[in-house]
């Protein structure tokens, strides 16, 4: 246990010193959000401060718990209240390095770490479908760039990276400021959203986190071919018993 605690102290120093030279933490550096249409990945905008609309928003994480290894939920963002919101590290070996700087690390065992996010519809609904984008902001390693919604897997997109810097202090492994967006269109409405992401290796540091639900809506049904042709001939018939009708 004494040399696991070592080693843990030894990898935080030679991150702490690995991400002076990335950029500043806490601060987004794409602009991507519901009011751009996150850069036309969406087909419409909203505002995160629309009565309906879900939104909440990490920007620096605090301690797990009364210990450094991460055991309870973080369920109070820093932004975007409108919503009731349960962050996790469902692999529980997450190494907790202060306040706003790389909030979480990597895991002791060097496996990646695994995130959820439960978001919580107070206004479902029936019938209805909302947009999810979830957004994140890492250092170090980059994600796995596979996430999931409700069990529906989609692709992420890389919205911005740094230049990358080989560390062989560390194994050797690739870090890099990065972020990404990860879209999922017409959800079906739901009490409970569950949001998964992973690490792609050990060494990630997760700097930021955002998740953005808009508006619900409801389709309108468009009549089908069959439909249109049956009104038609009503229309007609209709027309022709009002003709016969005004000649007598």
């Amino acid at each position: 246990m004494r040399r696991l605690h070592q080693f843990i102290a030894a990898g935080v120093i030679a991150w702490t010193s690995m991400s002076a030279a990335l950029a500043v933490d806490n601060v987004w550096r794409s602009d991507y959000a519901p009011e751009n249409s996150f850069q036309g990945l969406l087909d419409e905008a909203w505002s995160t401060g629309t009565v309906g609309s879900l939104y909440a928003e990490w920007d620096s994480w605090t301690r797990f718990g009364s210990h450094t290894l991460s055991k309870t939920p973080q369920t109070t963002p820093n932004i975007g209240s409108n919503t009731n919101v349960a962050f996790y590290e469902y692999s529980r070996t997450a190494y907790w390095t202060g306040g706003n700087l790389y909030g979480l690390v990597y895991t002791v065992d060097g496996s990646p770490l695994s995130f959820g996010l439960q978001l919580t519809d107070n206004t479902p609904v029936e019938g209805a479908t909302r947009d999810f984008v979830l957004r994140i902001s890492t250092k170090g390693v980059l994600p796995n760039t596979l996430a999931t919604l409700n069990g529906v897997t989609v692709a992420a997109v890389n919205t911005y990276l740094s230049s990358t810097t080989v560390h062989d202090d560390m194994g050797g492994f690739t870090a890099a400021d990065a972020e990404w967006v990860w879209i999922w269109k017409d959800v079906p409405v739901s009490a409970v959203y569950d949001f998964r992401f992973l690490a792609s290796n050990a060494h990630m540091s997760l700097d930021q986190l955002a998740v953005y639900g808009s508006l619900a809506s409801v389709a309108v049904p468009v009549p089908e071919p069959q439909t249109w042709a049956l009104m038609a001939m009503g229309l007609t018939a209709l027309g022709l018993i009002r003709r016969r009708q005004m000649r007598h």
